[in-house]
């Protein structure tokens, strides 16, 4: 995470964070500015290094489409979401699962559900053309 925020200085790129499990949660402190400035560079970097521990990372919950939909809200023009996780990317599935149609999920009750259906994931990524994903699978985050 600390190195998307040094290219969004050095680069002059718009990037936004969250840390996610089954929830998300954003930089608490960029009301005014949700993403990446040079101004706001070392609250981001202090974040991080609150947030980015094992305990933190190790929730053990996965809802990837909550967090999806709150960062689509939270950054209504993103173009590029990178994703870094360990690899379980539930509820979707590449082939198959339930059409999420235009429902937006509930809150999971706490950062360690584990989502416990299945979406299929083109008609997810359909909602929000002009979008487009990468997932980067990580077993650490720092």
């Amino acid at each position: 995470m600390k190195y998307f925020c040094e290219q969004a200085v050095e680069s002059d790129l718009k990037i936004g964070l969250g840390l996610w499990s089954s929830w998300v949660v954003f930089p608490p402190e960029l009301s005014m500015n949700k993403y990446v400035t040079r101004e706001n560079k070392q609250l981001i970097l202090d974040w991080i290094d609150s947030n980015i521990t094992d305990e933190k990372c190790m929730m053990n919950g996965n809802n990837l489409r909550y967090a999806l939909e709150a960062t689509m809200r939270e950054y209504s023009d993103v173009c590029d979401v990178y994703i870094i996780g360990d690899g379980d990317i539930r509820p979707f599935l590449s082939h198959g699962g339930r059409d999420v149609g235009t429902a937006i999920l509930k809150k999971p009750k706490s950062p360690q559900c584990m989502s416990e259906i299945t979406d299929n994931w083109k008609s997810f990524c359909a909602r929000y053309i002009g979008a487009e994903y990468i997932y980067i699978s990580a077993v650490s985050l720092y």
